[in-house]
């Protein structure tokens, strides 16, 4: 959660970040911003994870790069569009780099290792939260759904709209609202409740 508090000296605003590690929720230090920035943003199904990873490869190829872009590649390469269960999220950027030391060579690989502390955006949905997300296909099993990023989520025939019901002839769901059927076309936008 971030919310604008305002500050006398310059043009500036602090901000209160509420940064939600993958263990537990830890205050930091108040940031400054430039006026023109939006300060003040509700964070819901996205939150920023500190991570820390004390092995981070660089590889030989890599090497003709700056540190930073060379560690950031990597980093990417090993957790962005991956499930992070320690999060209990999906990570979809890499937010920030905070930290980068070592820079080992390791014997025999050519590569070297360094230890980085670094921040990234986690997609994470509370139970209950409605997302909207596009029909990509359907089958008496459930249906699968894109939500732009992020285009393997499964809907189970069990937590279909209730009512709804397969039609087999037609090939898609059927959600039966007050006596009117209402179907789930593939290609059309739907808003669902994360469970």
């Amino acid at each position: 959660v971030v919310r604008e508090e305002e500050d006398d000296d310059d043009d500036a605003c602090r901000l209160s970040v509420r940064d939600d590690s993958c263990a537990n929720g830890t205050h930091r230090t108040p940031q400054r911003a430039r006026r023109g920035v939006v300060c003040s943003v509700v964070v819901v199904m996205f939150q920023i994870a500190t991570l820390e990873d004390g092995a981070v490869k660089v590889p030989p190829a890599n090497l003709g790069k700056s540190t930073l872009e060379a560690v950031t590649q990597e980093l990417e390469s090993l957790y962005v569009d991956k499930i992070l269960p320690e999060c209990g999220g999906m990570c979809v950027t890499l937010y920030e780099i905070t930290k980068i030391t070592g820079g080992t060579v390791l014997a025999g690989e050519g590569c070297v290792c360094f230890e980085v502390t670094f921040r990234v955006v986690i997609f994470k949905p509370f139970i209950g939260e409605v997302l909207e997300g596009t029909l990509t296909s359907a089958d008496r099993y459930g249906a699968n759904v894109s939500i732009g990023f992020f285009g393997d989520i499964f809907i189970p025939a069990r937590m279909m709209q209730d009512p709804s019901d397969y039609d087999e002839s037609e090939k898609v769901w059927v959600w039966n609202y007050n006596g009117e059927r209402l179907f789930l076309d593939e290609g059309k936008k739907s808003a669902r409740k994360s469970r």
